[in-house]
């Protein structure tokens, strides 16, 4: 799995693309790194985009992330949009994943469309 951090200055956010076959050590990797990032940028708004990620997370590993989340960025303003293929994703396995982190307390959405994620993320 691979990824690519960026900011974007004009919006303040950080994107996250991940890319390839999904490792839950490799995604919490990714999540240390861009919570580092955003610190240095100072935002907690995060564009998770999840669409090139080949075989997504399984149930046990989906239980995982929302710990990784808490750990890496505690901070109370962290929002993350969560962007899924619509058809490459499993629809039941990403709505367990935002129920998931929801039940943890954290601002986290799904979706599979691009602009409702980003309209979501900066309101």
């Amino acid at each position: 799995m691979r990824y690519e951090i960026k900011h974007n200055s004009e919006l303040n956010y950080v994107e996250v693309i991940s890319f390839g076959e999904f490792t839950i050590d490799n995604y919490r990797v990714e999540i240390d790194e861009a919570a580092r990032f955003g610190r240095e940028k100072n935002t907690f708004r995060f564009l998770a985009n999840n669409t090139n990620l080949v075989n997504l997370a399984s149930v046990s590993d989906i239980y995982k992330i929302p710990k990784f989340y808490l750990t890496s960025a505690p901070e109370r303003d962290l929002k993350v949009a969560a962007l899924f293929s619509e058809i490459s994703s499993n629809k039941e396995s990403v709505s367990f994943y935002e129920n998931i982190c929801v039940n943890h307390g954290l601002n986290v959405n799904t979706f599979f469309n691009r602009e409702e994620a980003l309209s979501w993320l900066l309101s």
